[in-house]
């Protein structure tokens, strides 16, 4: 396929595969993988890891089209929570701009960041956004605004997520229920449906058998 690419999109996740979890977020790492068949893509995400050397490290390698950079930050071991929490909170603010910097000095900056989850990686999205005024779009995916789920709560949630909200050009959810559930916390936005990526080299749809009157059931544990 002869494609120009000419969009550079960042993609900030908040779940990635990294050394720590190799399948979190791979549903992320595949839709990156979609995005690189028409445009360049960078990825970035940032973790905690104690066995690093030094407060950071960077880790990035290619892969189907996927330049992708994991900013590593060395975790925070405190027995004062506000300590704690004020450093971590630094060291992955932190740890974006360096990941950020060197995806900019090895592939160029990034003509939109695409936040993919805003909990947690929502942080650094505000603080990249104020500095570089990139244009923003969000991909939601977290449960977590569901009425069943009830995860979304908390002051300094809702004001980062609002904040984001209402700097995104667009926000991409994967179902009109999500798109429902979200909109009932009062975040307004110009929502757009795209469902998770599917390699249907991989995934084939079945013709269906004919029933033979007994049921099945599949226990998983």
């Amino acid at each position: 396929m002869s494609l120009n690419k000419t969009i550079h999109i960042l993609f900030l996740a908040s779940w990635y595969p990294n050394r720590n979890h190799k399948s979190h977020g791979i549903f992320i790492k595949r839709q990156a993988e979609a995005a690189a068949l028409f445009n360049q893509i960078s990825t970035l995400h940032v973790c905690s890891d104690e066995k690093i050397k030094g407060n950071y490290q960077i880790i990035s390698n290619e892969e189907n089209g996927v330049k992708s950079v994991v900013a590593y930050y060395k975790k925070v071991n405190s027995n004062i929570p506000f300590l704690s929490n004020f450093i971590k909170s630094f060291r992955y603010i932190r740890a974006h701009f360096i990941g950020y910097n060197f995806i900019k000095r090895n592939s160029g900056k990034p003509d939109i960041i695409h936040l993919n989850v805003v909990q947690k990686a929502g942080l650094g999205a505000i603080f990249l956004q104020l500095r570089y005024k990139i244009p923003l779009i969000i991909s939601e995916h977290w449960s977590g605004y569901m009425p069943e789920d009830g995860s979304y709560k908390g002051f300094y949630q809702k004001l980062i997520t609002k904040t984001l909200f209402r700097k995104a050009r667009a926000v991409i959810v994967l179902s009109e229920k999500m798109k429902n559930g979200i909109m009932a916390h009062g975040l307004k936005g110009d929502y757009h449906i795209i469902p998770n990526a599917v390699n249907h080299q991989v995934f084939k749809l079945k013709e269906k058998n004919q029933t033979t009157g007994k049921k099945k059931l599949v226990h998983i544990s």
